[in-house]
């Protein structure tokens, strides 16, 4: 009986798909920072003008603290 070939081809899938979670990984822990400031920003805003109209995420969003 003969041995089979390598799997190269899922191998290679595999180390891509690492290779792609790391570096969105490292680009959202970066981005947190700016996030928190964003979402600080629009509580702010959402407090002192409370009639304004925001987008369905937003209200939710506002909501949840208020």
């Amino acid at each position: 009986m003969e041995g089979r070939r390598w799997p190269i081809i899922t191998f290679a899938l595999i180390a891509l798909n690492i290779v792609i979670f790391l570096g969105t990984h490292w680009t959202i822990d970066k981005q947190e920072p700016e996030l928190l400031g964003v979402r600080f920003e629009t509580l702010i805003f959402a407090a002192a003008h409370p009639d304004v109209k925001l987008p369905e995420n937003l209200q939710e969003f506002v909501a949840d603290y208020q």
